[in-house]
This record gives structure tokens, C-alpha cells and sequence, in this order.
């Protein structure tokens, strides 16, 4: 094979883990790397059936620079990058990493609400452009696309409130 590199890849440090227990575990990762010097993430998912003696990798894949701020707790480097892709991106892109930008504004602690509803708003009219309102994942932006009235303050507290409640949630560990 002309051209193949080999490289020596140094893993330093699991970033996150969560298990899916069905017929064995799936162990979801995040894990640091080194690679040439240089940090990356990885998201790798291992299989896992004890019983059998059986591991198996199902995906390894390299995670890109805003996820890696987002795993890291950077989350309004996060949302500016998300914002300059969008920028450069046809519309339907454009509307999903401006998505991806509102929910950074969200987690920050206190939430950046008028940011996060601003983005939302842009995502919305994004997913509008490109003849996919079905697309949007957020019922506040296709509200919001088909005139139905809501108030952006309104739906802004709609949505801090299921934010603390999936918080809340995610603390119980259910």
C-alpha cells in the first residue's frame, strides 16, 4: 500500500465512559490520545460478553475539535466554532451546527438563555431555507419557523426548565 504511514498512538486518559448493558455491556468512550505530540479524542465503542471471553471494537472514530471542547467543559469556545461553521455551510448544516451552538449557550452554568434562544431562533430559520423544517429536532424552532406565536422569553424558560429537569435526570442516573 503506497503511501501508508504508520503512527504510534498513546492513549493517557479516559474522558468519559457510559455502558449500555443489553446480551453483554457496549462501553461508550471518550478517550485522549496521543498522536504525533499531539492530543486528540477518540470515541471508541467496545463490546464486551464476559461469558463468552468475547471483546470486540465496533467503532473508533476521531472527534472533532468542538466536541472536543464540549467533552473538555469549553462549551463557549465550543459554540463559537459551531457558529464560524455555520457560516460557511449550506443552509441544512448550517441549521445543525447552530443547534449544536444554542445547546453549548445551555449548559453553561448560569445558562446564556438570549443566546441560547437566539441560536435556536437562527436554527430554526436555517431549517426553513432548506425546505426541511421536519429536520429540526427542537419543537421551540419549528414553532417558532411556523409563526405560532410563541414568545422567545416564553419558550426560553420552556426550555430551561426540561434542561433542569434532563439535569436532574442525569444526576439520578436512571
Amino acid at each position: 500500500m503506497a503511501g501508508a504511514v504508520n503512527a504510534l498512538l498513546e492513549f493517557t486518559r479516559v474522558v468519559k465512559t457510559r455502558e449500555q448493558v443489553v446480551a453483554g455491556t457496549l462501553h461508550h468512550l471518550t478517550v485522549e490520545a496521543v498522536e504525533g505530540g499531539e492530543k486528540k479524542l477518540y470515541e471508541p465503542k467496545v463490546w464486551v460478553k464476559t461469558w463468552l471471553n468475547f471483546k470486540q471494537v465496533e467503532e473508533f472514530k476521531h472527534v472533532g475539535e468542538q466536541e472536543m471542547l464540549k467533552a473538555t467543559g469549553q462549551f463557549k469556545d465550543a459554540a463559537n466554532i459551531f457558529f464560524r461553521i455555520s457560516n460557511e455551510e449550506p443552509s441544512l448544516h448550517a441549521a445543525v451546527m447552530l443547534e449544536q451552538a444554542s445547546y453549548c449557550y445551555l449548559l453553561f452554568i448560569p445558562p446564556m438563555l438570549r443566546k441560547y434562544g437566539f441560536h435556536l431562533v437562527f436554527s430554526g430559520n436555517r431549517y426553513y431555507i432548506s425546505d426541511q423544517i421536519s429536520d429540526s429536532t427542537d419543537s421551540v424552532a419549528l414553532d417558532v419557523v411556523n409563526d405560532a406565536g410563541i414568545v422567545a422569553e416564553d419558550a426560553i424558560s420552556m426550555e430551561e426548565l426540561n434542561s433542569a429537569v434532563l439535569r436532574k435526570l442525569s444526576e439520578l442516573k436512571l
